[in-house]
């Protein structure tokens, strides 16, 4: 990783971050059964971006691809793995709500 890529904006981290949780989310879909073609459009709507050159703001685009969600639902497939996704996601709605008024002063 370039390292000085970071230096000015340490929020490329959350966005690089986001992609391979994307990324990962969507091979589970697939090993869960998810259309091949709900795959290959959100690998398209997650990757396509990149290749302008930038990671910036990376994160809001796997919001738009569906497999990335089914993905979530296979991994939340058991009540432990349910509770555990519903906390995670919890804490990181409270820590994204608290960041912003460290991005937006």
């Amino acid at each position: 990783m370039a390292w000085h890529a970071i230096e000015g904006n340490a929020w490329v981290l959350r966005d690089v971050a986001c992609l391979l949780a994307y990324l990962a989310l969507m091979w589970a879909a697939l090993r869960a059964g998810a259309p091949r073609a709900w795959i290959a459009a959100g690998a398209v709507v997650t990757i396509l971006p990149t290749f302008g050159g930038s990671f910036h703001s990376i994160g809001r685009f796997g919001l738009l691809a569906p497999a990335v969600f089914w993905g979530l639902a296979a991994l939340g497939a058991r009540p432990r793995a349910d509770a555990t996704i519903r906390a995670v996601s919890a804490v990181l709605l409270v820590g994204g709500t608290v960041s912003l008024a460290w991005v937006f002063p």
